[in-house]
């Protein structure tokens, strides 16, 4: 195991403390659905003349560049961390819930008009 393995692990292990395996499983699927809503919005920020934001334009305006998308994406990400983090108990078991609700509503929706998903940096 190199150095740098082994400081992920520990440092994965810290993130987590204090959690019981269903909120670390609610996190992973939360990442899953976060990440596939995150490539379908950078889909629609490389296509802006077939598709506009909808959701999330408050934040991120309705054609957004893929660095604005980045960004976005990646500040929701660690907020919501943050947030779960912060709540006890059950609190933590429904934000996760409905975190990972509202991704796949949009994931559903996005797929429904033809979004692909676009991890391409």
């Amino acid at each position: 195991m190199s150095r740098h393995q082994f400081i992920l692990i520990v440092l994965v292990v810290g993130l987590f403390a204090g959690w019981t395996p269903t909120q670390k499983a609610l996190w992973g699927t939360y990442t899953l659905a976060w990440a596939v809503d995150f490539g379908q919005t950078r889909y629609i920020a490389k296509n802006p003349d077939l598709y506009y934001e909808d959701v999330s334009q408050f934040a991120i305006g309705k054609h957004p560049s893929t660095g604005t998308v980045n960004n976005y994406f990646l500040a929701q990400y660690f907020l919501n961390y943050f947030i779960a983090n912060n709540l006890n108990g059950g609190w933590r078991n429904t934000y996760l819930s409905f975190s990972i609700f509202e991704h796949s509503l949009c994931i559903k929706n996005n797929k429904a008009i033809g979004i692909k998903i676009d991890y391409k940096f």
